[in-house]
């Protein structure tokens, strides 16, 4: 997770309060060996041109009813006599002291989470192996096979600190409404354990901040959850929201494209160095490690033409592998 570093109040403040989110990255970022992206070849030609990152409105995703699904839950779960009600009951209790309104800022939080938040959606993979040659991914995210699947290392991206904004790594849980009430109700307790040792008068001037972290607690666990008959797919989700740019410096690379399902506005993230964007240094070059062509007709003349791309764009072939699926191609 991104950690917002400062010896200000309200960044302490902030950090206490979003630790129980941050503890998800934490646990599991032993996870991340390789990350591989599933996309079609004109995505795939766009993010080599263009060295960036398409991260779609969470509106045009194919499952965006997941994060609403998520937020219902989370909403009915609270309800009086289910498993959530007395620790969120005990958390809007704390609106007597700071004088806001937690359910008033949820509430404004809903256009922000489908309109104003994008999201990079990746698989965990093992990095020289074909693990990530999944017929279940090309069907679903690679134009039925006819695509190709980029394997990077995250470590290149700067994941052991992220970056110094507001893009977030989150690794997806699959499970079942029970496990989810599980999940929902150890980071809730978290989130008001520390909360409940916050100095009051902390809380009083950073009230604003105590009631964003609790927004995006909800947030988190709702973006996170995912049915289990989907678990093969080992998802971890890049999203950046918008509404939380307040200095701007990231709404630039939002812009208009043509992507699978019409013109939408994407969030167009930069894979080079730039300090005003990532504290670390960024190629795209060193970043993907290999390209792979999913099960698909022609598969060598795409391997060829793919090959013909990496070159002209600058990348090392001795260092960047081009592969082929190696999943029969069945004609439909």
């Amino acid at each position: 997770m991104s950690i917002i570093e400062s010896e200000d109040s309200s960044d302490i403040v902030w950090s206490t309060l979003t630790e129980p989110a941050q503890q998800a990255f934490i646990e599991r970022r032993g996870e991340l060996t390789g990350l591989v992206h599933y996309t079609s070849f004109s995505g795939l030609e766009g993010i080599l041109r263009n060295e960036e990152l398409w991260f779609s409105p969470v509106a045009a995703m194919n499952d965006f009813d997941e994060v609403t699904k998520g937020k219902q839950m989370l909403e009915d779960l609270s309800k009086p006599k289910e498993p959530l009600h007395e620790v969120v009951s005990a958390i809007l209790a704390k609106e007597k002291l700071m004088g806001a309104s937690f359910n008033e800022a949820y509430e404004a939080s809903r256009g922000g989470d489908l309109f104003d938040t994008f999201v990079s959606c990746w698989s965990t993979c093992e990095i020289g192996t074909d693990s990530h040659d999944n017929l279940t991914m090309w069907r679903g995210y690679a134009s039925d096979g006819n695509g190709a699947a980029i394997v990077i290392d995250p470590m290149n991206l700067g994941l052991a600190q992220l970056f110094a904004s507001h893009i977030v790594a989150y690794p997806v849980f699959y499970e079942t409404e029970k496990q989810f009430v599980e999940r929902a109700e150890r980071s809730l307790s978290h989130f008001l354990k520390n909360l409940s040792e916050l100095d009051s008068g902390l809380l009083i001037k950073h009230s604003e901040h105590v009631v964003s972290a609790f927004v995006d607690l909800c947030f988190q666990l709702a973006i996170t959850h995912k049915h289990p008959g989907f678990k093969a797919e080992r998802e971890w989700r890049f999203v950046w929201r918008r509404h939380g740019d307040f200095d701007e410096q990231f709404s630039q690379y939002v812009h208009p494209k043509v992507g699978p399902r019409g013109m939408y506005e994407y969030f167009c993230f930069p894979i080079k160095t730039n300090a005003d964007v990532a504290p670390v240094e960024l190629d795209i070059r060193n970043l993907i490690k290999e390209i792979t062509i999913g099960p698909t007709d022609d598969a060598y003349l795409k391997m060829q033409a793919t090959t013909s791309l990496l070159r002209i764009t600058g990348f090392d072939l001795g260092k960047t592998k081009v592969t082929q699926s190696y999943i029969p191609f069945r004609s439909t």
